[in-house]
């Protein structure tokens, strides 16, 4: 036979979040829905080199990590995607950049996977 579980004291730590932790994963997720914007954007206004609407939403939001790398490799330290690690200092200036950066990044990177794409069927 099992015994209840406890009542009282400490909830199990594992399921939840610090404060920090949620504005981080939040601010990820909102970046990356920005990158996935402005794929599928670029895919509507470029209709030659759309990848279709998932593939657009898709490399859109996956550039967000490709173009935060390059950028952390040029300037040093902390880029677009990476500044939620900062997040004690958050501020809307940097919630702006964080976001327009991502869809102008989701836009320039679905053009050149498109144009990559049409270079290789020709």
């Amino acid at each position: 036979m099992t015994s209840p579980p406890p009542t009282g004291g400490a909830p199990d730590e594992r399921f939840y979040f610090t404060w920090r932790q949620l504005k981080r994963a939040t601010l990820k997720s909102g970046v990356s829905a920005a990158g996935a914007v402005g794929g599928t954007a670029a895919g509507t206004a470029l209709k030659d080199l759309s990848l279709g609407k998932a593939g657009d939403a898709t490399s859109g939001a996956v550039s967000v990590v490709v173009v935060g790398q390059i950028l952390m490799a040029v300037l040093g330290g902390a880029a677009a995607p990476d500044a939620a690690g900062a997040v004690a200092g958050m501020d809307i200036g940097t919630i702006i950049k964080d976001l327009v950066g991502g869809v102008v990044g989701g836009a320039v990177v679905m053009a050149i996977v498109g144009a990559i794409r049409n270079a290789m069927a020709k």
